[in-house]
């Protein structure tokens, strides 16, 4: 997003909100004088246009949380689903719940705490539910979710992450949540277990198409956004291959699924899934400025994955890194191998081969037994 320099956010303790941002976005100015016209809490406002940059001050009623203001403004400007901003803070994990939600807390966790954890509780109401964090990342302020249940994990192992959660979970069924979504769906419990009682092993809101291996093929993978299965049957499933390290587990999953002849249901939940605030934060730079945008939902996904994907050249350049994408594509590759070969994926097959010749070294060896310099080497890259 060209400019994004120019983009910030201040609330004062008077309750004044001051937003700046780049020029270049100036249609932003048309949808939030829009929205602001029509708000009988705001009590003025005012635009500054600059030579690069345009300034909002906005004063509102004392009664009004200037906070989830400032979110429900730019769900209008990006047109994101809407959100319940009735407070949540009377919330307690249900001592036998239903649902078991388990969130991946990588490093976004003013998001988590003020967009995705709020949203759940409203979303679940009348159910039986428990939020169940798991800290695997870097710069995460743990206090914020002192309400409910916090488990840390080795960093950046997504697939040990979410097996600890599945293993300290109470519920019958599990939701699986990574931290750069939320939903608006008061139904989407029922849908998903009316999902489970027809007959699939999974549900999932989203269905990606992810890691392409050759010209118009791509892997699918059933993001958790959310994953909804029980957890007899996630158990059942062997949970989380915990040879990865940073990725390809969900993919994993999936085609466990597939190998095994269980179909997973696509839901059509009212949700938002930004698809890359993790990645950014992990391997971008400007780490407590880009929290603070997100946790006001002042990006949008266009830009997100835009941010997200120059990150990700940036660590393709890094033979360390790219090293670890070619050893876990490797292994999940070898592992599928008779169900490529089932269905004909001679495209998974090429590429699988591609690997075996580039590729020296047993990808699970490496994985699993220099585990340790992977953390190290992934530390570093996120500190530097």
């Amino acid at each position: 997003m060209n400019g994004e320099q120019n983009l910030d956010i201040q609330i004062h303790d008077s309750g004044e909100i001051v937003i700046v941002f780049p020029i270049i976005i100036f249609h932003w100015k048309m949808k939030m004088n829009d929205y602001l016209k029509r708000q009988s809490s705001v009590k003025n406002y005012h635009f500054n246009d600059e030579s690069s940059r345009i300034s909002l001050s906005i004063t509102v009623d004392r009664a009004i949380n200037p906070h989830w203001f400032v979110r429900q403004m730019f769900i209008h400007v990006h047109q994101l689903p809407e959100l319940d901003p009735t407070p949540t803070d009377t919330f307690q994990n249900a001592d036998r719940p239903l649902v078991s939600c388990i969130i991946l807390l990588t490093a976004n966790d003013l998001f988590v705490s003020q967009v995705l954890i709020p949203s759940l509780i409203q979303s679940s109401q009348d159910r039986a539910i428990e939020i169940i964090v798991i800290s695997n990342g870097i710069d995460c302020d743990l206090n914020l979710f002192k309400d409910y249940s916090v488990y840390s994990s080795e960093l950046c192992c997504v697939s040990k992450a979410y097996n600890l959660g599945a293993k300290m979970a109470k519920g019958k069924y599990l939701a699986f949540f990574h931290d750069d979504c939320y939903l608006a769906d008061r139904t989407w419990i029922d849908q998903c277990i009316r999902g489970l009682e027809a007959g699939y092993a999974a549900v999932t809101s989203e269905l990606e198409n992810q890691y392409s291996i050759g010209p118009h093929a791509p892997l699918i993978t059933a993001k958790n956004v959310p994953l909804f299965i029980e957890k007899a049957t996630f158990f059942a499933l062997g949970g989380y291959d915990e040879t990865y390290y940073i990725g390809f587990e969900d993919v994993d999953f999936t085609y466990k699924m597939q190998s095994e002849e269980k179909k997973f249901m696509v839901c059509d939940l009212n949700y938002m899934h930004f698809n890359g605030m993790s990645t950014i934060l992990i391997f971008g730079q400007r780490r407590s400025h880009y929290k603070k945008l997100f946790s006001y939902l002042m990006l949008n996904k266009k830009s997100i994955i835009l941010l997200r994907n120059l990150c990700l050249r940036k660590m393709a350049k890094h033979r360390a890194l790219e090293k670890i994408h070619d050893l876990q594509a490797y292994y999940l590759l070898k592992k599928f191998c008779f169900y490529w070969q089932e269905t004909n994926f001679s495209e998974a097959l090429s590429y699988l081969k591609h690997l075996e010749d580039s590729v020296a070294e047993d990808p699970q060896d490496v994985l699993l037994n220099e585990r340790s310099d992977l953390i190290k080497l992934i530390s570093q890259y996120a500190n530097s």
